[in-house]
């Protein structure tokens, strides 16, 4: 009998990287969502750049931050998730079982991968759309003329 592809460990370990993960990127956008909104109050109220046309472009925004920082939102995720485990000692165990540290990472890899194909997706499908979209909103409510 061949052993499952993914044990019980191997779950913990994918479904703990990824919440660590996008607990990094929930915490790295609001970071930057936080600083470009500061950046783009200065020109608030320039021609028709109005509060409402700030907050649409900051939200289609978005998925361009998001591309942008996805990998290092994974990276920090993924070492906050493993410092934790070591801490709790729950490495311990697994290499203890006889789990090479290549093994170790497999469900890690497989987080990164996840990750990597979202960005792959939000860079071909998503970001080409939205970020011409936000600086037309942007330039639209700068020139008095539109």
């Amino acid at each position: 009998m061949t052993p499952p592809l993914l044990t019980r460990a191997d779950a913990y370990l994918a479904r703990g990287a990824a919440v660590y993960a996008t607990g990094g990127l929930l915490l790295l956008l609001g970071l930057f969502l936080l600083g470009m909104m500061v950046d783009q109050l200065g020109d608030l109220g320039e021609g028709q750049y109005t509060l409402g046309r700030l907050l649409q472009y900051i939200g289609l925004s978005i998925p361009k931050i998001i591309y942008d920082i996805m990998p290092l939102a994974v990276l920090l995720g993924v070492m906050a998730f493993l410092s934790t485990l070591t801490s709790h000692s729950e490495i311990v165990p697994l290499r203890m079982a006889g789990w090479s540290l290549p093994r170790l990472a497999r469900p890690l890899w497989l987080v990164a991968g996840v990750a990597g194909l979202l960005v792959i997706l939000l860079g071909e499908l998503v970001v080409p759309y939205t970020s011409p979209w936000a600086e037309r909103v942007r330039s639209g409510g700068m020139d008095p003329n539109r």
